[in-house]
């Protein structure tokens, strides 16, 4: 049988263009992992004759590109540790390959991926994509929430690693690469200035918390909507004049110990220096301010304590709109 070999970026071309030429092929594909694009380089229309094996759970498939492949009316199934990156496409193409069913894996000229692509049905191709299928399972509700979990877990240790070795500024990780700021799960929080009169209960509420946790530690005051888990970029809204910095500060309610006091929730939260070393100093948050200004104007507030929380990924279009 005819072969070629193509690299992911050919190769997904080449697969889309079957796929939006003929909405009902029938596809039967065992890959290991799904991602960002995958309905796309299936040619984005009905995808009721397809079928996907992928290792659903080991935190390399996007569990949300798998729910828009799904309700494009694709089966998917998971089969633990699957590697395989196979498949067939109706009566036009087997392949056995390098390529992940992603942007990166299909699109992307970077990652050096290799596909030999057979014309026509490959038997030994089909046939293992059928054995695949049947060792698979159904993803079920319960299995959600653990791919959630896996696939964020990956995408901070891939964020964690890309800047340990060299310091960045928060600017310029916004600008270029907010992704990974999703990754690190990096908020703005904006909040009122407390007044006199509220802030001798705000100082008892955190003096509880110095003495649950370490004097390392501050509070906020009752913030039902505060992420369990986070790093936050802390500004306040003064009664007159700019936005005031008040530094970052990492939240993790799985760990530190918040307090109940007086029927009111004080949130434990860690003074920290830099997110994985990208440094938002006071010049980088002069910066910022700007870019939050033109968001909470887009943005009007809802909460009735006049106060925005929100992942700083939401200002990279103010960032770079000058770009």
């Amino acid at each position: 049988m005819e072969y070629e070999i193509l690299d992911g970026s050919s190769f997904g071309n080449k697969i889309k263009s079957y796929m939006q030429k003929d909405p009902n092929l029938k596809a039967k594909l065992a890959i290991a992992f799904i991602g960002d694009g995958a309905i796309d380089l299936l040619g984005g229309g009905n995808l009721s004759n397809c079928q996907i094996t992928c290792d659903y759970l080991s935190g390399g498939t996007n569990p949300n590109a798998v729910e828009v492949l799904k309700e494009a009316g694709a089966k998917v199934r998971h089969l633990d540790g699957l590697h395989a990156k196979i498949g067939v496409v109706g009566d036009k193409l087997s392949f056995v390959g390098s390529s992940n069913l992603s942007h990166n894996g299909m699109v992307a000229n970077d990652r050096h991926e290799r596909v030999v692509v057979f014309d026509g049905i490959e038997k030994t191709v089909k046939e293992h994509c059928a054995d695949l299928w049947e060792l698979s399972i159904e993803i079920t509700d319960e299995m959600k929430q653990q791919a959630e979990d896996a696939w964020q877990l990956r995408r901070q240790h891939n964020a964690i690693r890309k800047y340990s070795q060299n310091q960045s500024n928060i600017i310029e990780v916004l600008k270029s690469d907010p992704d990974s700021l999703d990754a690190l799960e990096v908020y703005i929080v904006v909040s009122e200035f407390i007044t006199q009169e509220q802030e001798k209960e705000f100082n008892l509420g955190e003096e509880a918390i110095q003495e649950a946790n370490d004097t390392n530690f501050e509070a906020y005051w009752d913030w039902e909507k505060l992420p369990k888990k986070g790093v936050f970029i802390d500004f306040y809204k003064p009664n007159r004049g700019n936005l005031g910095f008040n530094g970052l500060y990492e939240r993790d309610a799985y760990k530190f110990k918040d307090i109940e006091r007086n029927g009111d929730t004080f949130q434990a939260v860690l003074n920290v220096e830099n997110i994985e070393r990208i440094i938002c100093d006071q010049e980088h948050a002069n910066e910022l301010k700007t870019y939050i200004q033109e968001y909470c104007n887009e943005n009007p507030c809802k909460d009735d304590d006049n106060a925005y929380c929100f992942k700083i990924s939401a200002l990279e279009k103010y960032a770079n709109k000058d770009a």
